[in-house]
């Protein structure tokens, strides 16, 4: 009866134990792989993109850094263009260089804006004088613009659409400037041409050569009739 009783306590003892460590073990893997599921990945990727006008360093393209890293980006204009501002995952930063703590994926985009003016080059009217009152002014812009004008003789300026011809003016010295905003508003000038207007002259001079041939006609013409009179007497 002992014996028995024995036995059946051994193989209670064994059965508990294996139980027991079975509880644990699956207990300890739960855990192990709980602990493993959060656990962040060892690296994170930044992917840096521009619009046209400039670059970025590092280059634009996805690179992969180190978990907790600190990446310092710095936008690059090219000649012409100055930095506008940073979309970074949807929020706008005005700072550059931009510091990025990689605690996650990130995008990172750079803007560049047109910061150069147009240039215009005055074909007429030419550093000469005139003889007439009415003169075109022509002249050519290297880009597309949003308004033109002009100011004759430092006046105040005048819209228009593009060459135009300058009406009624007056005898003696003028200038000119042309003016021109492009579609993002910066501003250019001409150099300033100077001129003259002698038109009244001109008249005179016409009137003088006129009355010099009416003069030289009658002239003539009573020559011919004194001849006349002369050979009939």
């Amino acid at each position: 009866m002992k014996m028995k009783i024995c036995k059946n306590f051994l193989l209670f003892t064994f059965l508990s134990g294996f139980l027991l460590s079975a509880v644990l073990g699956t207990h300890l893997m739960m855990q192990v792989a709980s602990s493993e599921s959060v656990v962040p990945p060892y690296t994170y990727y930044l992917a840096i993109t521009s619009t046209a006008g400039g670059t970025t360093n590092p280059l634009p393209g996805t690179h992969n850094y180190s978990a907790g890293s600190w990446i310092n980006v710095t936008a690059i204009p090219n000649t012409g263009y100055s930095f506008d501002k940073w979309l970074f995952d949807a929020q706008r930063k005005t700072e550059n260089p931009i510091t990025i703590i990689m605690d996650a994926n990130h995008t990172l985009r750079a803007f560049f804006v047109d910061s150069a003016p147009p240039t215009i080059a005055i074909i007429s009217p030419e550093n000469k004088t005139y003889t007439v009152n009415n003169v075109s002014l022509t002249f050519n812009v290297n880009e597309s613009t949003s308004r033109i004008g002009y100011s004759l003789d430092g006046k105040a300026n005048v819209t228009i659409a593009g060459n135009t011809t300058l009406t009624g003016l007056s005898d003696g010295s003028h200038n000119i400037v042309v003016y021109a905003d492009d579609t993002v508003g910066n501003t250019g000038t001409s150099g300033k041409v100077y001129f003259r207007i002698e038109a009244q002259a001109e008249l005179f001079l016409i009137w003088v050569a006129a009355s010099a041939v009416i003069i030289t006609g009658i002239g003539i013409a009573l020559l011919v009739y004194f001849v006349k009179v002369r050979k009939k007497g």
